[in-house]
């Protein structure tokens, strides 16, 4: 690979008060093959957000449109982009000067059609460093599990080719929260998403955020992990937890989602695959997850409620559990 051209794009939504900083951090690369797109998705802020991006001239590319959300402005970046890469920076988050150098870099090491995915620090409103994400090494092949079972993928962090748009289709607008996850798990399908250790930008938290704004943004998880527990197939989620079986595999899930994640709606659609798995497995793996799900049941129950839990699920056992002879 030679010195691929890149293309930043940052959407922006009535970002005037970080968008600067945003800007800067594209333009101080070190990397000198990039071009910086700006997408002005309908902002209502009386022109503040325009004002900040016409400070910065023909160093960028400025666009604006009527408000589609996230996946309308980085689609809208996408068809206007002349790079051969596609790097996401969100108006709120900032590059260190180094990351498509660092990225351009690794991408050496694989072979075409590879996307990178990063570590990064995390920062509050005012700048300060909160954290530093350092994530572990996920095989490619097990990537849509963790997907489901954790968040491995930070947007910002990622550069992938522009060719894999052509393959997998551009961000689902139809979403207004998770068309990130959507896409990532559509990616891994098709193409090797690889974890390059080391941290490469920095991620702001601040109560501003519109995905923290959104009311549909439950229905959204819901429908979309719950798709996406259904796509899975046995191979990647072997890959993931070789020491499970796969119903055990799907307990796991279902215990990630309940706790980690608190989306109630898909664990409960993942110990529904559990059952299924464990059916097919016989009565000694349906005897197993039904004592799991009794102990996941005591952990937030109070005693009468667990067991009048457990006697329901007795009794839903016993006609149908073969028993040894």
């Amino acid at each position: 690979m030679n010195s691929p051209w890149i293309s930043i794009v940052i959407p922006v939504y009535n970002g005037a008060n970080y968008l600067a900083q945003a800007i800067e951090s594209a333009l101080a690369q070190t990397y000198p093959r990039r071009e910086v797109l700006v997408i002005n998705d309908g902002s209502t802020d009386e022109g503040a957000t325009a004002a900040v991006a016409a400070r910065f001239g023909k160093a960028i590319r400025y666009f604006e449109q009527p408000n589609g959300g996230v996946a309308s402005a980085l689609n809208r970046g996408i068809r206007e982009m002349q790079g051969d890469f596609f790097s996401w920076l969100s108006h709120d988050d900032l590059y260190y000067p180094h990351k498509l150098a660092c990225q351009v870099e690794g991408l050496r090491q694989h072979p075409d059609g590879t996307c990178l995915y990063t570590d990064f620090d995390v920062i509050d409103a005012q700048g300060h460093l909160l954290r530093t994400e350092k994530l572990p090494h996920i095989e490619p092949a097990a990537l849509r599990t963790m997907l489901v079972a954790d968040y491995p993928v930070h947007g910002c962090t990622t550069l992938i080719p522009r060719s894999c748009f052509d393959t997998v289709g551009l961000f689902d607008e139809r979403l207004r929260t998770t068309q990130d996850y959507d896409f990532w798990f559509r990616l891994a399908a098709r193409f090797p998403l690889v974890h390059l250790p080391e941290v490469l930008i920095q991620s702001r938290e601040h109560v501003q955020q519109g995905s923290r704004s959104i009311p549909s943004r439950y229905e959204e998880n819901d429908r979309l992990y719950q798709r996406m527990l259904d796509e899975l197939t046995p191979a990647e989620l072997a890959a993931a937890r070789p020491d499970l079986s796969l119903w055990q595999t799907y307990a796991w899930l279902a215990e990630r989602l309940a706790r980690h994640k608190r989306f109630p709606l898909p664990a409960q659609h993942a110990w529904k695959l559990a059952q299924q798995a464990a059916q097919q497995a016989g009565w000694r793996a349906r005897l197993a997850l039904w004592l799991r799900r009794l102990a996941d049941t005591a952990r937030h129950s109070t005693p009468a409620l667990w067991l009048r839990r457990a006697a329901r699920r007795a009794q839903a056992l016993l006609p149908t559990a073969s028993r040894p002879g």
